[in-house]
């Protein structure tokens, strides 16, 4: 298990000036719990890598990687947990995403980008969750999200503007504020 690299001070300064990061990797959360129980961090970022490595190597849906999925339920379990014995549950706007989706064109891979499947819907389409202040309770998102709308819609829920050159857009469909 390895430890979870945090960015404070001049180092988060330089990233996010004013807020503090936590990336945690490989199944850490417990020590990711305990930062965001007893320090509190204005902002964080939590990656949980087992579903995709599980994927990659041993096959999508494979009993590997369904595994590895229950067990980063159970991480985010502990994650909320630790949130809410913060106090800062209520505060907390949390994105659960994944970086692509699988089992079309490579059982193993993101796709063949020579393959005309390569953008079929089971490669490129992702969980994209979401809640907290200024998001729909209970909402179905029925407008198309790409994976970069993550970066533009937290950006945007953290009052900055969003540079025209971004790829992705604000999800506003999910948002109740606007």
């Amino acid at each position: 298990m390895k430890s979870p690299h945090i960015l404070e001070g001049d180092q988060a300064a330089a990233k996010c000036p004013g807020r503090a990061l936590i990336v945690a990797l490989d199944g850490v959360p417990p020590e990711a719990a305990d930062y965001l129980l007893h320090r509190k961090p204005e902002l964080c970022f939590v990656h949980l890598d087992d579903p995709d490595a599980a994927g990659h190597e041993y096959g999508w849906r494979s009993p590997e990687q369904c595994t590895a999925v229950a067990r980063c339920d159970k991480y985010l379990g502990t994650l909320l947990s630790a949130i809410e014995k913060a106090g800062t549950l209520d505060e907390t706007l949390l994105f659960v995403v994944s970086d692509h989706g699988g089992g079309k064109i490579s059982n193993f891979g993101h796709g063949d980008a020579e393959n005309p499947d390569y953008s079929h819907p089971l490669t490129t389409t992702v969980p994209w969750i979401c809640c907290g202040p200024g998001i729909k309770h209970g909402h179905e998102i029925r407008t198309e999200v790409c994976i970069c709308d993550t970066a533009a819609t937290i950006a945007f829920m953290l009052g900055f503007e969003i540079p025209e050159a971004w790829q992705g857009k604000v999800v506003r469909d999910a948002l109740s504020i606007h």
